[in-house]
């Protein structure tokens, strides 16, 4: 019996292991949503010098959505919602209460549309994004009415949500290309 290395069981783990929004396991799409989460708060931030916001989570969270089944799907929306609100100002639950809220929503309407076709995905991108930035903006304005008119915040917001859809985009190619959805959904 030979004894495998460290290296030999990584390539092992990530030959077995999808490493995309559904890798078919809970624990490691909790693990991907901390990488993922780590990367949107700690190397984007350092890269782009605050000039532009970029969301990585909610297209990773949109993508494992539409892929997984609701429970699967609202326990990765409240780790989501967690994260974000770790490093927001905003009030208590507000993520979890979006993220929830887009979990269910498309699992409603999921089987309903056909996921091979890229409209679907951006339609749905966009109207996840922008209900993001609607609660975003919501809160800004309680909190500061200025900010609503800033055009500085608009453009941040606007970037925002086309990164979301773009960034979505190239997470489902492969779903898109191969058709598995048809059949999973």
């Amino acid at each position: 019996m030979r004894i495998q290395t460290l290296r030999e069981h990584f390539d092992e783990f990530i030959q077995s292991t999808k490493l995309s929004p559904n890798s078919g396991k809970l624990w490691v799409d909790i693990l991907l949503l901390f990488i993922v989460s780590a990367l949107h708060f700690s190397i984007l931030p350092s890269l782009l010098g605050g000039y532009i916001y970029l969301d990585l989570i909610t297209p990773w969270l949109i993508t494992t959505f539409v892929l997984s089944p609701l429970g699967k799907s609202i326990i990765l929306a409240v780790i989501g919602g967690w994260v974000m609100e770790t490093h927001s100002v905003a009030p208590t639950g507000i993520y979890i209460c979006i993220y929830w809220m887009v979990a269910v929503g498309v699992h409603v309407t999921r089987s309903t549309l056909s996921w091979r076709h890229m409209t679907p995905w951006v339609l749905t991108y966009f109207a996840s994004g922008f209900w993001v930035f609607l609660f975003e903006s919501f809160l800004q304005g309680l909190s500061e009415a200025s900010m609503l008119l800033n055009l500085h915040y608009l453009y941040m917001q606007l970037s925002e949500l086309a990164f979301t859809v773009i960034v979505g985009l190239l997470l489902t190619e492969r779903f898109r290309r191969s058709g598995i959805l048809e059949e999973a959904i």
